[in-house]
Order: structure tokens, then C-alpha cells, then sequence
């Protein structure tokens, strides 16, 4: 699972922007961080190093940040993660700042105890501990979204990022964004049941067509079957947004990273004129944010006993989310045939308020629950049948 670094023509000119990085301070503020090279982090007994890209970053919004983990390596001179400079760093980076996203390479905190090289995987359980607490450190410190988080990894940053970021832990630092698997992505299954926010991760394998056995190290290991596999498990097991994108004539020594980000990742919306407050924006953000819902179509709208505001996503997905006193707030299919039940069965004065999100299940059943006891449950078979 070695790594090779392809040029980009197109990425950022490696003389400015290096020569615009700086050492991270120790007195920074929150909500802001600077770029840096070879920056330091312990935890766990063991120090290892990042680098930062926050190029043209607008501070007075909400930040996001793009992780990388690289492939394994037996020389520092073999991993993109050791040259700050390099086209395929800053092409991602450039991708990621355009978006009002910092781009955080991080080098693997592994010591090559086995001689088996520099790797992520081969001891996941503790590199996944290593940077699940240095990204939330990261994080807290510079004032990062947690709905905006996303990983990148290549090869054996696939792999631990599959095994063990996916599959334990999944929103014990992060509460949004996705994970991208390029040249491998395998898993053993879940180590801990997903929640719902998990399952609403965006998670994207791309492996090139010719990325089979022997194309690395070791010989026997194919990228294509890891990164197959690793996509079917996930699929199966309740994640909603997830795909396997085929690369034609691609080995895994020639992957252009900054296009496969720049696909992956999704695009800066316009800012919505409409605003979050209260116990709504606190649900919105906890519960996923712009990566779920999207923006804000409406104004909070006040209904007898609570309010409800809808929102849209770039994909034309309408949720309502409503609070009332009852309940709390809950999110509604705003074009889903519950909702509208609902609506035309007397509102609040009907049912009651509901109580639980709709939820999807793994049958095909949506159901709805209400503060009156009633349950609401579609199918594509028999539409809408009530219980209580």
C-alpha cells in the first residue's frame, strides 16, 4: 500500500504558498489558525507532526477542515505527507480553501515497530485513537465546524480510515461531513452500532480499474477488492450516502487527488438570507447541519404550541424541522406522504405532535410517531396505515 506522488500542473505554485506558511503559535485564538509546516502533537505517549493550509479562509463564517492520511512508506522521501510542497498536497489543499475548508495532512504517529514501514493500518486501533484525539484537539482550538469534517485517505489511510475511523467512534469528533477512501477503504464490519447522525456521513471510495494484486505492496493485497469490500459492508449497514466510483485506466500510483476532492466534496451554497435560532438551529447543527438538511428556505414559523422552518438541500431534499413544547424538535420529509397525512388529518389537533424524527428502516417501512401514542407507518405497498 505504498504511495507514489503524481505532478499536478494545475495546483498552486509551490514557491508561494511555502514560502506563506508559518509555525502554528502556541496564543492563537480560537476560530483561527494559521498554515504551518511540521507542526507538533502528543497525546497517548507519542508525538507526531501536521501540516495546516488556510489559505484565504473567511473566519467570520463557519469553518470546515479536510484531514489526510497518507499511504505507507519505508522513506520519508516516499510519502507526500513529508513534502510540504508537493502538487498533489496543494492542489487538495487549494480545493479545500476554496471552500472555506482548512486541509490538515497528518503524518502517521506509527514508529515502525514491526519493520514494516510507516504505516496507518497495521496498528489502527491505536492510530485511530492517536487522531481521533489530535482532530479534536485540532478542532476546539481553531474553532472548526464539526459538521464540516472530512478524511481523505490513500492506500493504508483507506484502509485505517475503513477499519477503524468508520467503524468506531464514528461521531465521538465529528457530527457531519464524510470520509473519501481512494485505493482501498476495506473494513471488518462496525465496532460500535452507527447512530443515525453517522449514517448520514458522505462516504466515497474511488479506485482505479487497474488497482489490483500486485500493483503495491504487499503483493497479494488488491486495492480493488479492499475498497469493494469496504463499500458493500458500509452500504449494508445503514449508510445512506455512500459510493464506489471506478477510475478507467488507473493503477494505484497515478490517482489525481485534487479532481477527486474537488467531485467529492460538495459545493459551497450561496449563504442563506434566513436565520437559525434557539432550540431549532441547536437540532439543525447537532443533527448534521448544511451536510443533512441544507440551508434554511423559510424564517422559524410560529405554530400553535411550538414553530417550525424548513430547509432545502442542493439536491432539492425538503425537511421540516418543528419544535414544539411537547416534544421538542423532530425533522419531517416536508414532501413526504406522513407529513402531509398529518397536515390534512387536523394538524396538532389530530395526532398530536409528533415526537420522533421520521424514520426510514431497512424494509422499506417510514414510520412517525406522535405525542397522542399514534404511530404512522408507509409502505409502497398498503401507503399509510396508523396504529394507537
Amino acid at each position: 500500500m505504498s504511495t507514489f506522488v503524481k505532478p499536478l500542473a494545475t495546483a498552486l505554485s509551490a514557491g508561494l504558498l511555502a514560502s506563506s506558511l508559518l509555525a502554528v503559535s502556541a496564543t492563537e485564538s480560537a476560530a483561527y489558525v494559521s498554515s504551518a509546516q511540521f507542526a507538533n502533537y502528543t497525546t497517548l505517549g507519542t508525538t507526531s507532526q501536521y501540516h495546516v493550509y488556510a489559505e484565504g479562509i473567511d473566519w467570520s463564517k463557519p469553518v470546515g477542515v479536510v484531514f489526510y492520511l497518507d499511504g505507507d512508506y519505508w522513506n520519508t522521501n516516499q510519502s507526500k505527507v513529508h513534502s510540504p510542497a508537493n502538487s498533489q498536497l496543494l492542489g487538495m489543499a487549494q480545493v479545500a480553501n476554496e471552500r472555506n475548508m482548512v486541509f490538515v495532512p497528518v503524518i502517521s504517529p506509527d514508529h515502525d515497530a514491526t519493520g514494516n514501514g510507516i504505516t496507518w493500518w497495521q496498528d489502527w486501533n491505536y492510530n485511530g485513537d492517536w487522531f481521533r484525539s489530535f482532530a479534536t484537539d485540532f478542532m476546539s482550538k481553531h474553532g472548526i465546524d464539526r459538521n464540516q469534517v472530512w478524511t481523505v485517505g490513500h492506500s493504508g489511510g483507506a484502509e485505517i480510515t475503513g477499519f477503524e475511523l468508520l467503524a468506531d467512534q464514528q461521531d465521538s469528533w465529528r457530527s457531519g461531513g464524510g470520509s473519501i477512501m481512494v485505493g482501498g477503504g476495506n473494513t471488518n464490519g462496525l465496532q460500535a452500532a452507527a447512530s443515525e447522525t453517522a449514517k448520514n456521513f458522505s462516504l466515497h471510495w474511488y479506485i482505479g480499474s487497474e488497482d489490483g494484486k500486485g500493483v503495491t505492496w504487499p503483493v497479494a493485497w488488491s486495492a480493488y477488492e479492499a475498497a469493494s469490500r469496504g463499500y458493500s459492508i458500509y452500504k449494508a449497514a445503514g449508510f445512506k450516502n455512500v459510493t464506489l466510483t471506478e477510475l478507467p485506466g488507473i493503477n494505484h500510483h497515478n490517482y489525481d487527488f485534487p479532481s477527486i476532492l474537488d467531485q467529492a466534496l460538495p459545493e459551497t451554497p450561496e449563504a442563506s438570507p434566513y436565520q437559525l435560532q434557539g432550540a431549532i438551529s441547536d437540532y439543525y447543527w447537532n443533527q448534521g447541519g448544511l451536510s443533512r438538511f441544507g440551508q434554511p428556505v423559510t424564517e422559524e414559523q410560529a405554530i400553535p404550541g411550538g414553530s417550525q422552518q424548513r430547509f432545502k438541500t442542493s439536491e432539492g431534499n425538503e425537511t421540516i424541522i418543528l419544535r414544539s413544547e411537547e416534544s421538542g424538535p423532530v425533522a419531517l420529509n416536508a414532501r413526504g406522504a406522513l407529513y402531509w397525512y398529518w397536515l390534512t388529518q387536523g394538524y396538532a389537533q389530530g395526532l398530536g405532535y409528533p415526537v420522533t424524527d421520521e424514520t426510514g428502516h431497512a424494509d422499506g417501512r417510514v414510520t412517525l410517531g406522535f405525542s397522542s401514542g399514534a404511530v404512522l407507518t408507509w409502505t409502497a405497498e398498503n401507503g399509510i396505515q396508523r396504529t394507537a
